[in-house]
């Protein structure tokens, strides 16, 4: 069960990562944004574990929803993602695509898979369905109600999306859904990260200044390095999948082999050597 983090915000507005069966949630999904040159650029691992066993090489996290939008996901229940984006893409037919209706479609389509898990979990033995117990509340008596409300209503998802894509006026967006279906949006920052490498991810964005007007090769190479500095969590793979976004709606795929020489002059250059003055300093505090 997803549990909400004691941290501030915006640390309280994630769930915190466990281990998990499928392991779709031992992964990290990072995205951002190049607001000038029209450009959306994810990245992320293609780990899939389980308690027992982790194999690479296993998963691509990025999935369509509708005609210019794409999301990623993590979590620990693997099931509901392919009605979920199917779904949200339905409700999307006919359409502008737009952050509005696209948040909608997707918050809808989440919240309806959640009830659906609660309505079989706890309503379906009883031979009840989410309209049915509404009408059944005298018959079950006050207690048997409230217990059964409470486990209906606290029930969730272990399943995060990250979703992405152009408006109609070719605008860049990045929002995030999880349990029981609200939206956070991302655009004030132009980037976020999912899963549980997000911290590192995010805390190597943020360590670098990093903003949504960077310029194209910036970006990439920042997610790209953000995915890297994740792999410090034992549970996030080491190879990575780019998939850049543009604002005609058109994307493509960057593979393993494609990222790994980008990886090389990362690793060459990560360690930040410490100044002399500054270990001078630190050496004089250190004295008896």
């Amino acid at each position: 069960m997803i549990k909400p983090s004691s941290k501030p915000w915006p640390r309280s507005m994630l769930p915190k990562p466990r281990p998990v069966d499928w392991g779709i949630g031992m992964t990290v999904c990072v995205v951002g944004m190049e607001h000038l040159g029209g450009l959306i650029i994810a990245a992320s691992d293609m780990m899939v574990s389980t308690g027992d066993m982790a194999t690479d090489w296993a998963a691509i996290k990025f999935a369509s929803v509708g005609k210019r939008w794409h999301a990623m996901f993590a979590g620990g229940d693997l099931s509901p993602v392919t009605s979920i984006l199917g779904k949200a893409t339905e409700a999307l037919a006919g359409k502008p695509e737009n952050l509005e209706d696209v948040v909608n479609a997707m918050t809808s389509a989440y919240a309806s898979a959640r009830n659906r898990k609660a309505e079989q979990l706890y309503l379906t033995p009883l031979g009840l369905t989410l309209d049915s117990f509404r009408k059944e509340r005298r018959l079950l008596g006050p207690t048997a109600f409230a217990n059964l409300i409470n486990a209906v209503q606290g029930e969730v998802l272990d399943l995060m999306f990250l979703v992405y894509g152009f408006d109609e006026k070719k605008l860049p967006h990045i929002f995030g859904v999880r349990s029981p279906g609200y939206e956070t949006i991302y655009d004030q920052v132009g980037f976020w990260a999912i899963g549980c490498g997000e911290t590192a991810a995010l805390g190597s964005l943020f360590n670098a200044g990093h903003n949504m007007f960077e310029d194209g090769p910036s970006t990439l190479y920042r997610m790209c390095e953000a995915k890297f500095v994740a792999e410090s969590v034992p549970a996030v793979g080491e190879q990575t999948i780019v998939q850049v976004v543009r604002s005609d709606g058109s994307s493509e795929g960057l593979g393993p082999g494609d990222i790994e020489p980008m990886k090389d002059i990362w690793k060459a250059h990560r360690r930040i050597e410490i100044p002399a003055d500054g270990k001078k300093l630190a050496a004089n505090y250190l004295k008896p």
